[in-house]
């Protein structure tokens, strides 16, 4: 049969496909000769049937047939156009896309195709079709993100910096970047400098939003001047009737996906805020130092806190402070501005760990310390157990804490593998895991390990660690979240470790 007699064999059918009658259509193509309903223009009238009764797995299936078939990539796309992306399965979506998205120069399926292949996480491949993607297209924040993402999941994550490079070069509005933060933790310090001011210039909100990582979290909750944070303030004021209003309110909008435990907590936290007239020393001040110390201890205790990559313990160091100051303990906060996790030392103390060591000792010694505590908040965590041991800590505690460093970037947690790449990089295998690190040192103060006992990361990191002598698991039952700290507060807990 010549392309004259198909069409006509294809009329009745496209006629009821132009009045929108999908399932007519469908019965008169299964009536036609095998030639005629699996020609190219069959088949694309079969897709365009099968869309109009929702069946959409069946539609794009055809779609792909069709193409395979011989026809035009014009003529399949022009169809594909027409479907609705939030209803298309995503397994014979991308089928489509392989063939269709190399031959069209339209950006919305070759998009499509890039988004659909970082969701299969076949991130090689979907690196090059969102370039091509974001060539069609600069301006697309969507395309620069599926790059960033596709890079940051490689073999090479370091390359993740480079697309943001190219991103500021381009003209599209901020990306949103997820886990911006953590891969510019993976820079060296003059690189990540220049590269931040370039953003926040650029793009002033993109490193203000949240930018959590898993174990290794990179933005504290609660911005400067949000709510949270002003219940916060209040609340070291004494006006803890404004606060608690403030709280409650923030407890009732924090719902969806950006909802957190420490929201949840606020009114209960707060409410365990000592009065300014309890307190038996100074707040300290926080003037963003990497070591930050109170007034000597008046009791002989001494918190030693190893602060997160968001440079807190939990909560910003001086409302955690507030705690450490009504039982008249000292308190000592560690940053560590060169994000390796104090592995290599504090450099504001000393060059090097053994340096630090030494300038911590001295530090303790001044405090008037006889008891020392020890708190580590997630990836300051890793540090805090064996600088603990070895400055001869009376208890350690970990919030939340990675048991091994090299774990990041095999395990599901993969967003930190820029940073954990500088970390390889930097010290040996047997300086980035706690089951190598703990047997060699010659104490065994008392390890308690707390964290959510149904988040799957948290907890497995803790269970590595749970047959070491003087380890102990603290699961929180029912808890999901990666931070713990509002629980230790609002039951009490934290409170009674800081008691002489």
């Amino acid at each position: 049969m010549d392309r004259t007699d198909q069409s006509d064999a294809l009329a009745e059918p496209r006629r009821h496909l132009d009045a929108q009658d999908g399932e007519s259509a469908t019965i008169l193509l299964d009536a036609l000769p095998k030639a005629d309903r699996d020609s190219p223009d069959g088949l694309l009238l079969r897709a365009r049937a099968e869309a109009l009764m929702g069946a959409w797995g069946r539609a794009l299936d055809a779609l792909r047939q069709a193409g395979e078939a011989g026809a035009a990539p014009a003529a399949v796309d022009a169809v594909y156009a027409g479907f609705a992306p939030k209803s298309l399965p995503p397994e014979p979506e991308l089928a489509l896309l392989e063939w269709l998205a190399p031959k069209v120069e339209r950006f919305d399926p070759v998009l499509r195709h890039a988004r659909l292949l970082v969701r299969a996480r076949r991130f090689d491949e979907a690196e090059g079709v969102a370039r091509r993607a974001s060539a069609l297209n600069p301006a697309s924040g969507l395309a620069h993100r599926l790059i960033y993402v596709s890079v940051l999941r490689s073999d090479t994550p370091e390359r993740a910096v480079d697309a943001v490079r190219d991103a500021l070069d381009s003209p599209t509005k901020d990306p949103g970047y997820p886990a911006l933060k953590m891969t510019l933790a993976g820079m060296e310090v003059s690189d990540r400098v220049a590269l931040t001011e370039a953003i926040g210039a650029r793009w002033p909100t993109a490193l203000g939003s949240a930018g959590r990582g898993g174990d290794l979290t990179m933005a504290g909750e609660g911005a400067k001047g949000s709510k949270e944070q002003r219940a916060y303030g209040l609340a070291l004021e004494g006006r803890i009737e404004e606060a608690m209003v403030l709280a409650q309110e923030v407890e009732a909008e924090n719902v969806g996906r950006h909802a957190s435990v420490r929201k949840e907590l606020a009114s209960a936290v707060i409410a365990r805020v000592p009065d300014p007239g309890a307190r038996k020393r100074p707040l300290i001040e926080d003037d963003g130092s990497e070591v930050i110390r109170s007034a000597p201890s008046m009791t002989g205790v001494t918190l030693l806190g190893f602060t997160d990559l968001a440079h807190q313990l939990g909560y910003p160091i001086r409302f955690v402070d507030a705690f450490c100051a009504a039982t008249g303990a000292a308190s000592l906060f560690l940053r560590d501005h060169s994000y390796r996790l104090f592995i290599g030392g504090v450099g504001s103390l000393a060059p090097d760990r053994a340096g630090t060591i030494k300038a911590l000792r001295h530090e303790l010694l001044a405090l008037n310390t006889t008891r020392l505590i020890v708190v580590g908040q997630s990836s300051g965590g890793f540090s805090a157990l064996s600088y603990g041991r070895e400055l001869g800590a009376a208890a350690i505690y970990g919030f939340s804490i990675p048991s091994s460093i090299e774990r990041f970037l095999t395990g599901p947690d993969s967003r930190a593998r820029a940073l954990i790449g500088k970390l390889r990089r930097t010290f040996p295998p047997e300086d980035l895991d706690l089951r190598s690190i703990l047997p060699a040192l010659p104490l065994r103060t008392p390890i308690e390990l707390h964290y959510g006992a149904d988040r799957d990361t948290d907890r497995g990191h803790a269970e590595d660690l749970e047959a070491m002598e003087g380890v102990s698991l603290h699961p929180m039952e029912g808890h999901n979240a990666h931070q713990v700290m509002p629980q230790l507060i609002a039951d009490g807990r934290f409170q009674r470790w800081l008691e002489p």
